[in-house]
């Protein structure tokens, strides 16, 4: 499923609805980050279910670039809400993505991989952090009933080198 690029502002306008930016183009105390669709074709692409003999496979494209740890981190040490509000932010623009593009609900243990396109400036360690935001926008979306051990049997990282611009995550779902 492709989205438009009016498609993706509605999402973002929902998601920044009421910031403010200061002079410095950094978030005030209490104000999150805006996030910019910054991917190229501005796509969210989802093949919800591929049967792979018994097992279910499901994909999701999101356009954004997550924040590193690092950013999370210089988050919470600005304001004791920083950290928060920037979970809240990215978790929310994931379950988004994930109900416009209709994922089906996983019904048995799964792996979870991803793949991450970003620049090579930020650690692979730092960039993978943000599986976190991704697993609770996905469960907050219902499509995985909880992100604990009974449901997650595992996790694999890629990463694919490419301009900042054209960050992106691939997220796999496979059904074990």
């Amino acid at each position: 499923m492709a989205y438009t690029e009016a498609d993706l502002l509605e999402i973002q306008e929902r998601i920044s609805k009421n910031r403010k930016v200061n002079a410095r183009n950094k978030p005030k105390s209490k104000v999150k980050r805006e996030i910019k669709p910054e991917h190229k074709d501005l796509q969210v692409v989802a093949s919800p279910t591929a049967h792979n003999g018994n097992l279910a496979i499901q994909e999701i494209t999101i356009p954004i670039r997550f924040p590193s740890l690092n950013d999370y981190t210089n988050a919470n040490r600005g304001n004791k809400y920083g950290g928060a509000g920037m979970k809240k932010e990215y978790t929310d623009a994931v379950t988004l993505f994930c109900k416009q593009v209709k994922l089906n609900t996983v019904e048995k243990p799964c792996r979870i991989g991803f793949t991450w396109y970003d620049n090579a400036m930020r650690d692979p360690d730092n960039i993978a952090f943000a599986k976190k935001f991704i697993l609770d926008g996905i469960v907050t979306a219902g499509v995985l009933p909880n992100d604990t051990w009974r449901w997650i049997k595992g996790f694999s990282d890629d990463f694919v080198k490419c301009k900042k611009v054209d960050a992106k995550v691939v997220v796999t779902i496979k059904e074990v």
